[in-house]
């Protein structure tokens, strides 16, 4: 039985990658990587085991990314470097400078998890997994903006084409500019 890959956005998690808060996250300037605040490590690791216990409740296999990400307190979402597909994983391109780099961490962990990967983004494009939605198993919306660009969709375009999938730009709006932009999934 495959046990990798979802093209799905609301199909029961089976296994779940994520990452436990450490002191990258808290020891960021919080103005650098657009906090409100800076964040309280024991509240924050409380409400990961919480986050956890709920995920192995409903049967979820946890994939922990414990490979060292010093200073980078983004590291946190694992969503947003990679994309996991029925094939294999793809691994962005991240557009937000401050965590240039990431994926090729996330890569480490995917790996010995057995998951493949499927292929990874290249410069000049850039896409960040915030940007991308299933729509259902066939249909990938991807927001175009600061963090997606127009290479990005043309690259995932090219890698999801032979897996029957096709990839719908969408414009996303913008508030304070590219240090502080909006992801289509908080849209």
């Amino acid at each position: 039985m495959q046990t990798y890959g979802s093209q799905s956005m609301v199909a029961p998690l089976r296994r779940v990658l994520v990452r436990a808060p450490n002191e990258s996250f808290v020891v960021a300037d919080p103005a650098e990587w657009h906090y409100t605040a800076r964040p309280d490590l024991a509240a924050a690791r409380a409400e990961h085991a919480a986050l956890c216990d709920i995920l192995r409740a409903f049967g979820a296999e946890l994939i922990m990314h414990d490979v060292p990400q010093p200073g980078r307190a983004d590291a946190i979402f694992v969503h947003d470097p990679v994309i996991v597909t029925e094939k294999g994983a793809i691994l962005l391109r991240m557009g937000k400078q401050l965590r240039e780099g990431e994926e090729e961490a996330i890569a480490v962990t995917l790996r010995a998890a057995q998951v493949p990967i499927l292929g990874r983004l290249t410069a000049p494009a850039l896409a960040e997994g915030g940007d991308l939605l299933w729509l259902d198993r066939h249909t990938l919306a991807a927001g175009v903006g600061f963090r997606t660009n127009p290479d990005g969709i043309m690259q995932l375009q090219a890698l999801l084409a032979p897996l029957g999938v096709t990839v719908l730009p969408v414009e996303l709006p913008y508030y304070q500019g590219a240090e502080a932009c909006l992801h289509l999934d908080v849209g």
